[in-house]
């Protein structure tokens, strides 16, 4: 008896939990968990962002920051845990800024220094045209390790 009590109780959590979500969208595709590590020079890149573009233009992308190991798991549109099934090219961007605008009053008069931004990975990686990265996620694979090549540090024109 009290086993049933305790799968009562779960099955009303899961399905007040369930009517208070947002509601997926109809043509959300089937999700799988997705792990990558970025590397660069072998070691794990921190603070990266990745994008997964789709190879066949499906509207499905998805992105995710990597942690300190420099792995990241892939939310779908930002908001949806896991990424579709299909090939994706994977787009790797990490700044640096020095000197970042400081919030102070227009009215102050001070001219502040103009922040300094660095890309500190090849422009290569970052963009999805022209990135030779690529990931096909499926149900058999859920983990690939990548790495990016040599560390950069490069300066970016100001605005």
């Amino acid at each position: 008896m009290q086993h049933l009590s305790k799968v009562l109780i779960f099955a009303c959590f899961v399905t007040i939990m369930g009517c208070s979500g947002k509601q997926l969208p109809p043509d959300l595709p089937k999700l799988f968990p997705c792990k990558i590590i970025i590397q660069q020079e072998g070691k794990p890149l921190a603070d990266a962002q990745v994008f997964l573009s789709p190879v066949d233009g499906s509207k499905w992308n998805a992105t995710g920051n990597t942690n300190t190991q420099g792995v990241t798991e892939p939310w779908t549109q930002g908001m949806y845990r896991g990424v579709a099934e299909g090939k994706f090219k994977v787009v790797v961007f990490k700044q640096e800024i020095i000197n970042p605008p400081a919030e102070t009053s227009s009215a102050s008069g001070q001219k502040t220094e103009e922040p300094k931004v660095y890309n500190l990975v090849e422009e290569i990686y970052s963009e999805a045209t022209k990135t030779p990265l690529s990931i096909e996620v499926s149900s058999g694979q859920s983990e690939w390790t990548l790495d990016i090549g040599k560390a950069v540090r490069k300066l970016l024109p100001p605005r």
